[in-house]
């Protein structure tokens, strides 16, 4: 999970066509990210979000293990 988090893109964040079409003040809805950063993105959540499942995941099991050895002893 933390190599995702410290790992960079590469590519180009937003699309060529908007750099330089944003206006220096007011809407800046005209600059758009481009596909690959969106699906770098969403790749880097999703692998992160799987990492925090294994990490609580592992947390429980832990929990549980000590809470049967302290009961069964």
């Amino acid at each position: 999970m933390s190599s995702e988090v410290v790992r960079q893109f590469k590519g180009n964040k937003f699309d060529k066509a908007d750099i330089g079409n944003a206006p220096i003040s007011g809407d800046y809805d005209l600059v758009h990210e481009s596909p690959e950063y969106q699906s770098f993105e969403k790749s880097k959540y999703t692998k992160m979000k799987i990492g925090l499942v294994f990490l609580v995941l592992g947390f429980s099991l832990q929990i549980l293990s000590n809470m049967l050895q302290a009961f069964f002893h």
